[in-house]
């Protein structure tokens, strides 16, 4: 996999990106979270998202993850539907959980963010086996 292709998503796996905001207004996706680190200069739109926050429509979080071993810092910020703010703390646990982690458990996470963040279980499943995770320990009855 080259550094394109790990950035290239196969259909059948999400993304929601450019559609985040939608998708909470009419309750179709509970939350959304974002990553950035400065340097990049990613814009999601956070303005438009903060009139919901203000509005009461959506709750909002952010924090500062941990630098990694190139010394960068990612600020990550989460949007959730008021009934579904519980999500964003379960998911920040998921994140602050350190790497590396063996297949299954990984895959696991992976699964359980995927749920979090609003994916059906046939994009999780799709996102899985793009990123080579186990499917074994996710079947049915397992």
């Amino acid at each position: 996999m080259t550094k394109d292709d790990e950035f290239s998503v196969p259909d059948g796996v999400g993304p929601h990106e450019e559609r985040e905001l939608e998708m909470l207004l009419a309750g179709s996706k509970p939350l959304a979270m974002f990553s950035d680190e400065k340097a990049w200069g990613f814009d999601f739109g956070e303005v438009r998202f903060d009139k919901h926050v203000e509005s009461g429509e959506l709750v909002k979080a952010s924090e500062m993850g941990e630098p990694g071993k190139d010394g960068i810092a990612l600020r990550r910020v989460y949007y959730a539907r008021p009934e579904a703010a519980w999500r964003i703390p379960v998911l920040q646990a998921l994140i602050r959980e350190p790497y590396p982690r063996d297949a299954d458990e990984a895959a696991a996470v992976e699964e359980l963010t995927g749920k979090l963040l609003g994916y059906s279980d046939q994009e999780i499943q799709a996102f899985l086996r793009w990123r080579g995770c186990s499917q074994e320990r996710l079947q049915p009855g397992k």
